[in-house]
């Protein structure tokens, strides 16, 4: 994951922050979302960061798989609800 370091201003102006947020540009842009992180929520991250193995992932990702649109996924599963 990516990280952006807040300067002053912008910690100033989150640290306040309760709840999830929209954050918008100047012009009413979204440009994202901002979740404040508890202790108990930060502990919970970094565990399951660190429950993850990279090369795990990275195998998974080079295994060659069928996939399947949601178009499709949604046709399959009202077929199945018809059988």
């Amino acid at each position: 994951m990516m990280r952006i370091i807040a300067d002053q201003a912008v910690q100033s102006t989150l640290e306040g922050i309760t709840e999830t947020i929209e954050i918008r540009g100047t012009h009413g842009e979204l440009l994202g979302f901002f979740s404040p992180a508890s202790p108990q929520t930060a502990k919970r991250y970094a565990e399951a960061a660190a429950s993850i193995d990279p090369s795990a992932v990275k195998q998974r990702q080079q295994v060659a798989h069928a996939t399947y649109s949601t178009t499709e996924v949604l046709a399959r599963l009202i077929d199945a609800g018809r059988e």
